[in-house]
Protein backbone atom coordinates (compact mmCIF):
# COMPACT_ATOMS: atom_id res chain seq x y z
CA UNK A 1 0.00 0.00 0.00
CA UNK A 2 1.59 3.82 -1.26
CA UNK A 3 1.86 5.56 1.87
CA UNK A 4 -0.65 8.44 1.21
CA UNK A 5 -3.02 4.61 1.62
CA UNK A 6 -1.54 4.01 4.80
CA UNK A 7 -1.82 7.76 6.12
CA UNK A 8 -5.72 7.64 5.14
CA UNK A 9 -6.04 4.22 6.85
CA UNK A 10 -4.34 5.62 10.40
CA UNK A 11 -6.33 8.56 10.31
CA UNK A 12 -9.43 6.91 9.69
CA UNK A 13 -8.74 4.41 12.69
CA UNK A 14 -7.68 7.30 15.34
CA UNK A 15 -11.15 9.42 14.35
CA UNK A 16 -13.37 6.10 14.82
CA UNK A 17 -11.25 5.06 18.26
CA UNK A 18 -11.51 8.62 19.32
CA UNK A 19 -15.55 8.40 18.45
CA UNK A 20 -15.52 5.10 20.10
CA UNK A 21 -14.02 6.88 23.54
CA UNK A 22 -16.13 9.97 23.43
CA UNK A 23 -18.97 7.75 23.87
CA UNK A 24 -17.90 5.50 26.44
CA UNK A 25 -16.46 8.85 28.03
CA UNK A 26 -20.05 10.65 28.00
CA UNK A 27 -21.34 7.84 29.47
CA UNK A 28 -18.94 7.44 32.32
CA UNK A 29 -19.42 11.13 33.17
CA UNK A 30 -22.52 11.30 33.23
CA UNK A 31 -22.77 8.52 35.63
CA UNK A 32 -24.75 6.56 33.54
CA UNK A 33 -22.54 3.56 35.10
CA UNK A 34 -25.03 0.66 33.67
CA UNK A 35 -25.04 1.68 29.91
CA UNK A 36 -21.11 2.02 30.10
CA UNK A 37 -20.13 -0.71 31.23
CA UNK A 38 -22.45 -2.13 28.72
CA UNK A 39 -21.22 -0.08 25.93
CA UNK A 40 -17.57 -1.03 26.80
CA UNK A 41 -18.26 -4.98 26.96
CA UNK A 42 -19.83 -4.76 23.62
CA UNK A 43 -17.37 -2.98 21.92
CA UNK A 44 -13.89 -4.22 24.39
CA UNK A 45 -12.61 -6.33 21.17
CA UNK A 46 -12.91 -2.93 19.04
CA UNK A 47 -11.26 -1.55 22.35
CA UNK A 48 -8.26 -3.22 21.88
CA UNK A 49 -7.83 -3.48 17.94
CA UNK A 50 -8.22 0.25 17.17
CA UNK A 51 -5.17 1.29 19.12
CA UNK A 52 -3.10 -1.47 18.05
CA UNK A 53 -3.65 -0.67 14.36
CA UNK A 54 -3.04 2.85 14.40
CA UNK A 55 -0.65 2.75 16.27
CA UNK A 56 1.37 -0.29 14.28
CA UNK A 57 0.17 2.13 11.07
CA UNK A 58 2.18 4.96 12.42
CA UNK A 59 4.96 3.54 12.78
CA UNK A 60 4.88 1.99 8.71
CA UNK A 61 4.29 5.73 8.36
CA UNK A 62 7.58 7.11 10.22
CA UNK A 63 9.40 4.40 8.67
CA UNK A 64 8.04 5.33 4.87
CA UNK A 65 8.35 8.86 5.69
CA UNK A 66 11.13 9.97 7.63
CA UNK A 67 11.46 13.25 7.09
CA UNK A 68 8.21 14.02 9.15
CA UNK A 69 10.61 12.92 12.52
CA UNK A 70 12.17 16.84 11.51
CA UNK A 71 8.55 18.31 12.04
CA UNK A 72 8.28 18.89 15.66
CA UNK A 73 4.51 19.25 15.02
CA UNK A 74 4.38 15.72 13.75
CA UNK A 75 6.62 14.75 16.52
CA UNK A 76 4.50 16.56 19.57
CA UNK A 77 1.12 14.88 17.50
CA UNK A 78 2.69 11.69 17.54
CA UNK A 79 3.22 11.89 21.12
CA UNK A 80 -0.17 13.62 22.42
CA UNK A 81 -1.64 10.57 20.30
CA UNK A 82 0.16 7.71 22.36
CA UNK A 83 -0.18 9.67 25.83
CA UNK A 84 -3.85 9.91 24.74
CA UNK A 85 -4.73 6.46 24.18
CA UNK A 86 -2.63 5.08 27.57
CA UNK A 87 -4.51 7.62 29.73
CA UNK A 88 -7.61 6.99 27.67
CA UNK A 89 -7.31 2.85 28.30
CA UNK A 90 -6.74 3.49 31.74
CA UNK A 91 -9.03 5.69 32.71
CA UNK A 92 -11.52 3.50 31.08
CA UNK A 93 -10.82 0.39 32.50
CA UNK A 94 -10.68 1.79 35.82
CA UNK A 95 -13.97 3.96 35.61
CA UNK A 96 -11.34 6.71 36.66
CA UNK A 97 -13.67 10.24 35.89
CA UNK A 98 -9.99 11.83 36.15
CA UNK A 99 -8.27 10.51 33.72
CA UNK A 100 -10.84 9.77 31.71
CA UNK A 101 -11.34 13.78 31.68
CA UNK A 102 -8.07 14.01 30.93
CA UNK A 103 -7.57 12.13 28.12
CA UNK A 104 -10.62 13.48 26.29
CA UNK A 105 -8.94 16.98 26.67
CA UNK A 106 -6.39 15.82 25.08
CA UNK A 107 -8.41 13.98 22.48
CA UNK A 108 -9.85 18.22 21.52
CA UNK A 109 -6.39 19.33 21.70
CA UNK A 110 -4.92 17.23 19.38
CA UNK A 111 -7.92 17.79 16.67
CA UNK A 112 -7.51 21.54 17.47
CA UNK A 113 -3.69 21.06 16.32
CA UNK A 114 -4.65 18.82 13.52
CA UNK A 115 -6.90 21.25 12.26
CA UNK A 116 -4.59 24.80 12.76
CA UNK A 117 -1.38 23.06 12.15
CA UNK A 118 -0.10 24.71 15.26
CA UNK A 119 0.49 23.54 19.39
CA UNK A 120 -0.86 26.86 20.21
CA UNK A 121 -4.11 26.97 18.38
CA UNK A 122 -3.27 29.94 16.50
CA UNK A 123 -3.32 30.94 13.04
CA UNK A 124 -0.74 33.92 13.42
CA UNK A 125 -0.57 35.86 10.08
CA UNK A 126 2.32 35.86 7.72
CA UNK A 127 5.22 38.76 8.12
CA UNK A 128 6.43 40.57 5.01
CA UNK A 129 8.89 38.38 3.55
CA UNK A 130 11.78 41.17 2.28
CA UNK A 131 15.69 40.66 3.34
CA UNK A 132 17.38 43.19 4.21
CA UNK A 133 19.55 44.05 1.54
CA UNK A 134 17.44 43.36 -1.33
CA UNK A 135 14.05 42.66 -2.63
CA UNK A 136 13.31 38.83 -2.59
CA UNK A 137 11.75 37.47 -6.46
CA UNK A 138 7.95 36.14 -6.06
CA UNK A 139 9.22 32.51 -6.22
CA UNK A 140 11.78 33.00 -2.94
CA UNK A 141 8.88 35.26 -1.59
CA UNK A 142 6.76 32.42 -2.57
CA UNK A 143 9.12 29.93 -0.57
CA UNK A 144 9.21 31.61 2.81
CA UNK A 145 5.55 31.83 2.72
CA UNK A 146 5.44 28.27 2.31
CA UNK A 147 7.20 27.87 5.11
CA UNK A 148 5.64 30.63 7.74
CA UNK A 149 2.47 28.51 6.66
CA UNK A 150 4.01 25.26 7.64
CA UNK A 151 2.65 24.29 4.51
CA UNK A 152 5.23 21.20 4.06
CA UNK A 153 3.63 19.70 7.05
CA UNK A 154 1.36 18.10 4.32
CA UNK A 155 2.57 19.27 0.91
CA UNK A 156 6.10 18.47 1.92
CA UNK A 157 9.46 20.46 1.24
CA UNK A 158 9.34 19.42 -2.11
CA UNK A 159 5.30 19.84 -2.65
CA UNK A 160 4.82 16.11 -3.91
CA UNK A 161 4.33 14.00 -0.26
CA UNK A 162 0.83 14.29 -0.18
CA UNK A 163 0.22 13.93 3.71
CA UNK A 164 -3.40 14.47 5.31
CA UNK A 165 -4.84 13.75 1.12
CA UNK A 166 -2.90 16.54 0.10
CA UNK A 167 -2.50 17.23 -3.97
CA UNK A 168 1.00 16.29 -5.71
CA UNK A 169 2.18 20.25 -5.87
CA UNK A 170 4.74 18.47 -8.76
CA UNK A 171 2.02 17.30 -10.82
CA UNK A 172 -1.07 19.47 -10.38
CA UNK A 173 -1.47 21.72 -13.60
CA UNK A 174 -4.22 23.83 -11.91
CA UNK A 175 -4.84 27.25 -13.01
CA UNK A 176 -3.84 30.85 -10.80
CA UNK A 177 -7.02 31.38 -10.10
CA UNK A 178 -8.01 28.02 -8.59
CA UNK A 179 -5.12 27.62 -6.40
CA UNK A 180 -5.10 30.99 -4.98
CA UNK A 181 -9.14 30.22 -4.38
CA UNK A 182 -7.82 27.01 -2.13
CA UNK A 183 -5.50 29.30 -0.57
CA UNK A 184 -7.46 31.27 0.52
CA UNK A 185 -10.62 29.37 0.88
CA UNK A 186 -9.47 26.08 2.08
CA UNK A 187 -10.21 22.75 1.00
CA UNK A 188 -10.87 19.58 3.10
CA UNK A 189 -8.88 18.98 4.88
CA UNK A 190 -6.58 21.86 4.20
CA UNK A 191 -7.81 24.98 6.39
CA UNK A 192 -8.21 28.51 4.90
CA UNK A 193 -5.53 31.20 4.64
CA UNK A 194 -7.68 34.30 4.11
CA UNK A 195 -6.91 35.64 7.42
CA UNK A 196 -3.22 35.31 7.30
CA UNK A 197 -2.31 36.39 4.07
CA UNK A 198 -2.31 39.49 1.70
CA UNK A 199 -2.90 39.81 -1.93
CA UNK A 200 0.47 40.21 -2.60
CA UNK A 201 1.83 37.36 -0.70
CA UNK A 202 -1.07 35.46 -2.38
CA UNK A 203 0.38 35.81 -5.52
CA UNK A 204 3.89 35.16 -4.66
CA UNK A 205 3.09 32.17 -3.24
CA UNK A 206 1.26 31.13 -5.94
CA UNK A 207 4.33 31.62 -7.95
CA UNK A 208 6.36 29.55 -5.59
CA UNK A 209 3.80 26.36 -5.74
CA UNK A 210 3.94 26.46 -9.30
CA UNK A 211 7.51 26.52 -9.56
CA UNK A 212 7.50 23.13 -7.94
CA UNK A 213 5.97 21.77 -11.33
CA UNK A 214 8.17 18.78 -12.70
Amino acid sequence: MPYVGFLHLHTTLVVLYMLFFLVKAILLLSNQTVAFNNFRRKTKLVEMILPTLFIVIGIILIVKKQSVLEDSYFIAKLVLVVVFTVLGIIGLRKSNKALTMIALLIGFYIFGISWTKSLTLSKSKVSAVVPSSNKLSPVEAGQQIYVQLNCKSCHGENGNAQMAGAVNLQTSRKSDEYIKTVIMNGKIPMPAFKDQINANQLDDLVQYVKSLRK
